[in-house]
């Protein structure tokens, strides 16, 4: 599918040519949408986190359609908010997103991940598979600008970075500036990021 094409994942049928222009602005124009077809707490996606940040479909009996049910996933959270349908908007008029809307997005994302439990540790698998659904959701967009893991390289430890774990990283430090949560002992990310890689 290329990145300007729209459709329904629902209907399974593309727009003919006198429908994009209405459809590019669908977003803006209807007053409500439809609940996500999947769980809730449903953001994974089966068969680990590389084949999706790789772009490999190595699933045994995987739809054909697989990067559509990613970013299918992605569009049904930012249809939950007005924040959400701006970013959608946006890069659909655009084909790119601003430095502040990709702040927003990260933002909707880890809220979401974090929902109901702000002392939950998201892991490195899981980053990585975030990281690789939002490029899949906005072609453009880069999943190393997003989470990038922990690493060592000759010897010297490159910390995890990208705009998923800065806004992780934040969020946590302001639970804890208020009280919601208690303080660190330990960075339990970076000793998580080190046993992914032992793990490999």
């Amino acid at each position: 599918m290329s990145p300007r094409s729209h459709f329904s994942p629902n209907s399974g049928t593309p727009p003919v040519h006198g429908q994009r222009h209405q459809q590019r602005n669908s977003y803006a124009a209807s007053p409500s949408f439809p609940g996500p077809a999947f769980p809730d707490n449903s953001f994974g996606v089966e068969g680990g986190p590389f084949n999706a940040l790789l772009g490999f479909d190595l699933l045994q009996g995987a739809p054909a359609d697989f990067p559509s049910v990613v970013r299918t996933e992605i569009k049904n959270l930012l249809e939950r908010s007005n924040d959400g349908l701006s970013i959608l908007v946006y890069f659909e008029k655009n084909q790119t997103l601003s430095n502040s809307l990709r702040s927003k997005l990260v933002q909707i994302v880890i809220e979401h991940e974090c929902r109901g439990d702000p002392g939950r540790k998201i892991t490195t698998d899981r980053f990585i598979e975030l990281a690789a659904m939002i490029a899949k959701t906005f072609p453009n967009e880069s999943p190393a600008a997003y989470y990038v893991p922990f690493s060592i390289e000759n010897g010297r430890q490159k910390n995890a970075q990208g705009k998923l774990w800065a806004r992780y990283n934040n969020q946590k430090r302001l639970y804890r500036s208020t009280g919601l949560l208690k303080s660190a002992r330990h960075h339990d990310s970076l000793f998580s990021d080190m046993f992914f890689l032992s793990a490999r």
